[in-house]
């Protein structure tokens, strides 16, 4: 038993000095971020604006524009999504990740033949993982997920994008 707890105490002071941070990434109170992802259609821009109401935990909304693509062979629709998303961020030293659900309007300029434009409702989810350069600014990576629900012909996963994000806090 007493080799046991030795064994137990090593391995856990590993931990606890893996711990140990100089400098600790945190949000500010406001943070702005612009994202250009490739979609299928072309480059994709989005904003976003975020407002923490605790040291980990923000609300906000966001902008999303994807491109339409009409000609062969890689066709896509054209969406515009503008959504409100609950953020979660974990900190690790310089990184911030963070997962945020959000709730959008999702406009659907259709590429397909006797089929009209669209606007529907539903989920999104982001995950990013950035990280700080200076005290204002943050560069990282962003992979959102929009689905729609309440539209029998587009309803599914509608776009899956991977972005290059930069974030300004004040």
């Amino acid at each position: 038993m007493k080799q046991l707890l030795i064994a137990a105490l090593f391995i856990l002071s590993f931990n606890v000095h893996a711990q140990l941070e100089e400098k600790i990434a945190k949000s500010s109170p406001h943070n702005a971020s612009v994202l250009l992802g490739f979609g299928t259609g072309g480059i994709a821009f989005g904003l976003t604006y975020e407002h923490m109401f605790d040291q980990s935990a923000g609300i906000g909304g966001h902008l999303r524009v994807f491109p339409k693509d009409d000609d062969a062979p890689g066709i896509s629709d054209g969406l515009t999504i503008i959504g409100a998303s609950l953020s979660h961020h974990f900190y690790k030293r310089s990184w911030d990740l963070s997962f945020s659900p959000s709730l959008n309007i999702i406009s659907i300029d259709s590429v397909r033949a006797n089929s009209n434009d669209e606007t529907t409702l539903g989920p999104g989810l982001t995950i990013a993982l950035m990280t700080q350069i200076t005290d204002m600014i943050s560069i990282g990576f962003d992979n959102s997920r929009y689905w729609v629900w309440f539209n029998g012909e587009y309803a599914g996963l509608s776009i899956d994008d991977f972005a290059l994000r930069v974030r300004a806090s004040f």
